[in-house]
């Protein structure tokens, strides 16, 4: 993804399976995240998710194939980005939805 000149926007690839008049244009312009250009707006445990999902990437990048993942044929990537990222209620600290 690509910043653009309009605060707050991005370009972003449209993925081959989409259709419609965008899958023509092959890019199209998206509302950036909340912290876009502002990390200090991420909490703690937001921050922590980030890094940890960035890292399993990371490290999962170049797999190739499909694999199963609960009962379904996807990506071998994203299995493994899956399988290796923490999940669950205060995995990376803060409160869950009945503390918050």
């Amino acid at each position: 993804m690509a910043k653009t000149g309009i605060p707050g926007i991005i370009i972003a690839h449209v993925p081959p399976w989409t259709l419609g008049k965008k899958a023509a244009r092959g890019y199209i312009y998206k509302r950036g995240p909340p912290w876009m250009n502002n990390r200090a707006a991420l909490s703690v445990p937001q921050l922590k998710a980030c890094i940890a999902l960035a890292e399993a990437a990371h490290a999962a990048y170049g797999t190739k194939g499909k694999l199963p993942y609960k009962g379904v044929m996807m990506p071998a990537v994203a299995v493994k980005v899956a399988q290796t990222v923490p999940k669950g209620a205060k995995v990376h600290g803060g409160l869950t939805r009945e503390e918050g």
